[in-house]
């Protein structure tokens, strides 16, 4: 049986770090895009081993019930990472509140890429894991899974949510050297298992965005 310690971290940034470095034998909060983009420019050797089920990036609010009561000049706070703010933006397009240029790189991301916002909406870019707490200050925030699960706020109440693209879902990275190694191995198993699958559907996780090899 797998046995491990966890170690929780308040950024994007320290996981994929502290993993390269043998700090920690392997992570699980970003997915596929970022861990790629994160890698590349930091020169990091980190694989993905397997999926995972994920919680899709939410509209939430405290001031207002569905997205229609948005007025003029409300302000908007989105996630500042290049790879959730391109998500975000992609949400905010998929709701018809702006658009934005075709096909937008997600590793630079940013305000740049919005055509139109004919709300003019105030953009406001924060570290993802203050998004819960600005929404005292702002109309709506877009809050990745893993924050607003945090904050215990509830995917049912989401004036919106992401449909995710396999690219989003969350992944289990290990240093690229342990992809094979035993841990490697075990920990593929797992994930792929029966009783894994039937675990998940009977916990409070059974909402979540499934693995496309789980169909």
């Amino acid at each position: 049986m797998l046995q491990s310690t966890t170690k929780e971290f308040n950024d994007y940034v320290q996981p994929n770090k502290a993993l390269n470095s043998g700090e920690i034998d392997a992570n699980l909060f970003q997915h596929t895009l970022y861990l790629k983009t994160f890698a590349k420019a930091n020169h990091l050797k980190l694989s993905a081993i397997g999926e995972t089920p994920t919680l899709g990036m939410g509209i939430y609010s405290k001031k207002i019930t569905a997205l229609s009561d948005l007025k003029s000049g409300d302000t908007v706070s989105l996630p500042n990472d290049p790879s959730n703010l391109a998500r975000a933006l992609q949400l905010l397009a998929a709701q018809k509140l702006i658009t934005l240029k075709k096909n937008i790189n997600v590793a630079t991301a940013s305000t740049a890429d919005i055509v139109t916002n004919p709300h003019q909406l105030k953009i406001k870019t924060l570290d993802a894991a203050q998004l819960p707490q600005s929404m005292s200050n702002v109309t709506i925030a877009l809050i990745p899974g893993n924050y607003s699960w945090n904050a215990k706020l509830k995917p049912s109440k989401a004036l919106a949510l992401e449909k995710l693209k396999e690219d989003y879902k969350e992944v289990f990275v290990v240093k690229t050297s342990q992809r094979n190694s035993k841990f490697g191995k075990a920990v593929k198993a797992v994930l792929k298992s029966a009783a894994f699958k039937q675990a998940i559907a009977k916990s409070e996780f059974k909402d979540f965005d499934k693995p496309a090899s789980w169909q």
